[in-house]
């Protein structure tokens, strides 16, 4: 009676420590989720002259949802050649909708840019646009908007993000979405990255983690539903880096 007591006991602790490690796993399994990235875009008045009130929004979501609680949306102006300059930040107003709102006087007409600053929930984007204040300057501003469609990309933290969709992605078919990114010509390392994917053929926003397949070079894998254009904004955060650049890609049959 006794061998069979201890027996029984033995079965029981053995039976309430596997319980303790399955939960324990599924508890890990909850934590290593990613959350998914902010984005801001950035909306600019179609017509802006000197020495009047301009309008800008700033649109913050989070996956598919709405952001109604940033920490703060700031917007930073600056004439071209004056971004090293200590450049005032006013910080927008909160309009409802994840809509963030400010209004700006420019004193004269010429090429201008901003950064979006925006924190929230523990993350910080930045988008910079650049836009025209006046009549003149459209045709260098054009020039400079092809640029920043292009394949490379600099921040103010000297890091560059190659992006190639190589023209042969196919409906259907898994695509390999990679990103080579460095700074200051190193690699930049360990870094959570994740893969946007916005398009009006989609029911929300698509996130896709990119595993690090060697020093700075991520790797994620989508299958595009049908042909057509999508935006494909690569998000990276490092430390106190979180910043991200948006590319356009067309998928042909």
């Amino acid at each position: 009676m006794m061998r069979k007591s201890l027996f029984l006991l033995g079965f029981f602790i053995t039976a309430i420590v596997l319980t303790a490690c399955g939960g324990d796993q599924s508890g890990n399994a909850e934590e290593e989720e990613m959350e998914p990235m902010i984005a801001t875009e950035v909306i600019i008045p179609e017509d802006i002259q000197p020495g009047e009130e301009a309008t800008f929004q700033a649109k913050v979501t989070q996956g598919d949802e709405a952001v109604e609680d940033a920490d703060y949306v700031k917007f930073e102006f600056w004439a071209e050649g004056n971004e090293d300059e200590d450049n005032e930040k006013v910080e927008a107003e909160h309009q409802g909708d994840g809509v963030y709102e400010v209004s700006y006087t420019f004193p004269e007409e010429g090429v201008y840019f901003l950064y979006a600053h925006t924190q929230a929930s523990d993350m910080h984007v930045m988008p910079k646009e650049q836009f025209t204040v006046g009549d003149g300057e459209t045709e260098e501003v054009q020039e400079k908007a092809e640029e920043d469609q292009s394949d490379e990309h600099h921040d103010s933290k000297d890091i560059k993000v190659a992006f190639d969709s190589n023209g042969e992605w196919k409906p259907n078919e898994e695509a390999k979405l990679e990103a080579d990114i460095t700074q200051n010509k190193k690699p930049f390392e360990n870094a959570t990255v994740q893969f946007e994917i916005v398009s009006d053929k989609l029911d929300k926003h698509i996130f896709v983690d990119a595993a690090e397949q060697k020093p700075g070079e991520y790797e994620g894998k989508y299958t595009f539903p049908s042909t057509g254009n999508y935006e494909l904004i690569i998000h990276y955060v490092k430390e106190e880096t979180h910043d991200h650049i948006s590319k356009q890609v067309k998928i042909n049959e």
